[in-house]
């Protein structure tokens, strides 16, 4: 018997391994000496140090982003339950680790440029599925579209406003309470 990847161990297990790197990262920060002030921006996250060179690698997301969009049909699926998703063929499992496998690599492609911006990642998605429904067909590049927009609004807020603040401080500071309210009120429904 096959087991099964549910959603609070795959949680339980992102916190576990987030840590672990955290603690990673902070051996780092102790040895790093002089460079110390370099790391602590880029893990606050920014786009100051983003070039024109940098283009052909975040091009390089469109590939597995488009993958993504391929999958659209399966993920529809699988919002339904997982008897209809095998029901129709599908392996929810499979389908669960190779979607996870695909973010993680554009994630990490992202990361490798600008730093950790978070709630980005988090908070467009939730938006997008209010305004444009749950098809994930329209869900994913909408989704693409608004955290494009929402990080150019954040950088914006913080060369314009904030004094050239990184822009992963504006993104958790406008992210986190957004991010906490839709947590409260799907705990309400």
């Amino acid at each position: 018997q096959k087991k099964r990847l549910s959603t609070g161990n795959l949680l339980l297990t992102g916190i576990a391994v987030s840590m672990f790197f955290s603690s990673v990262v902070s051996v780092c920060l102790v040895l790093s000496g002089k460079n110390m002030h370099q790391i602590m921006f880029w893990l606050m996250g920014g786009l100051w140090n983003t070039s024109w060179a940098d283009i052909p690698l975040l091009l390089i997301t469109l590939i597995p982003a488009g993958i993504l969009v391929l999958f659209s049909r399966d993920l529809n699926i699988m919002s339904c339950g997982e008897a209809e998703t095998r029901t129709l063929g599908i392996d929810p499992e499979k389908t669960k680790l190779l979607l996870l496998g695909i973010s993680a690599g554009i994630t990490g492609l992202v990361v490798s440029v600008s730093g950790s911006i978070g709630f980005i990642g988090l908070v467009s998605p939730h938006i997008m599925r209010i305004i444009t429904g749950p098809d994930h067909r329209v869900l994913i590049p909408a989704s693409l579209g608004c955290g494009a927009l929402l990080l150019v609004c954040a950088d914006t807020i913080s060369r314009t406003w904030l004094g050239d603040l990184p822009v992963g401080i504006v993104t958790a500071f406008f992210g986190a309470p957004f991010f906490l309210m839709l947590v409260r009120r799907r705990a309400d429904l």
